[in-house]
């Protein structure tokens, strides 16, 4: 498929409690940036977000909507020659699906190819305001995705603090759940999700205690469930006080503090979009 064949039409919109939220990882997909190191970039579905693109000399249009069952995750609707899918869960399924009913044959079509997550170009636009990158992280056999960074100069804490927070994938009382870990006011929080629904909170003073309260995992060191104790995070959290560049709204129309929070969180990431390379137009009025 042709890269000519496929626009953006619509960018879409980032929600915080969703590409945030306890389902961060249906929001985003980790695209492999080939380069001397190959590293990972996570690219969003952005909310409302639409692409066209020709197939056998039809237009189909792509877009990104919210779970009818579940708002906090994302689903996809297919259109074309004004015919519709259903909204579904997957984009490669709702591709798929309207070519079959209108050619009447089988395709096999990725939803990430159709999205253009292989165009820089359109990845350039998806990502320019992207205020922080999801990072996910292996621990075990668990994928953690961190989504926000607090920092603390406690030791005992491993270098982490208020604001913190990141969610797991494991069995709760034998059911499939996403854990959304969090700290807040010097309290680590575990909310329990099933499907899309919340069904219990812990509290404690330590990630130990309050996975220790969950009565799950028991092996594992609540530390690293919680991602705090990954090589990754640790370079992140493990940095002098006076050395954590960070800027207030307040600051924005100062370039120089500007500079130094790009050099601290995005320039130390080696993310080469060209966007985030000139980052200054950002803030151009």
């Amino acid at each position: 498929m042709s890269q000519q064949s496929i626009n953006l039409i619509t960018e879409g919109i980032l929600v915080s409690n969703l590409h945030y939220g306890v389902f961060v990882r249906n929001w985003w997909v980790q695209k492999t940036i080939k380069n001397s190191k190959n590293y990972i970039l996570p690219i969003p579905y952005r909310l409302y977000m639409r692409v066209t693109c020709e197939l056998n000399n039809e237009l189909f249009t792509l877009s990104v909507v919210q779970s009818i069952t579940n708002p906090l995750q994302p689903e996809f609707v297919c259109t074309c020659k004004e015919k519709s899918t259903e909204i579904m869960t997957s984009a490669s399924t709702v591709i798929n699906t309207l070519y079959q009913e209108i050619f009447e044959r089988k395709t096999e079509y990725s939803g990430s190819t159709i999205m253009e997550f292989y165009n820089n170009n359109i990845v350039e636009k998806l990502v320019e305001d992207v205020i922080f990158f999801p990072i996910f992280i292996n621990v075990e056999l668990f994928l953690i995705v961190i989504t926000s960074i607090g920092y603390s100069d406690n030791s005992e804490f491993n270098g982490t603090g208020n604001e913190f927070s990141s969610s797991i994938i494991t069995k709760f009382r034998g059911k499939k759940s996403i854990i959304l870990q969090q700290i807040k006011n010097n309290v680590y929080i575990l909310d329990i999700y099933q499907e899309s629904k919340k069904i219990i909170q812990y509290q404690d003073e330590t990630p130990n205690n309050v996975w220790k309260k969950s009565r799950i995992n028991k092996k594992f060191d609540g530390n690293d469930l919680f991602g705090i104790t990954h090589p990754i995070i640790q370079s992140i959290l493990q940095q002098p006080p006076n050395n954590r560049r960070i800027c207030t709204p307040n600051e924005w129309n100062n370039f120089d503090i500007l500079q130094q929070a790009f050099d601290r969180h995005i320039k130390s990431r080696k993310i080469t979009i060209t966007i985030l390379l000139d980052w200054k137009k950002l803030f151009d009025d």
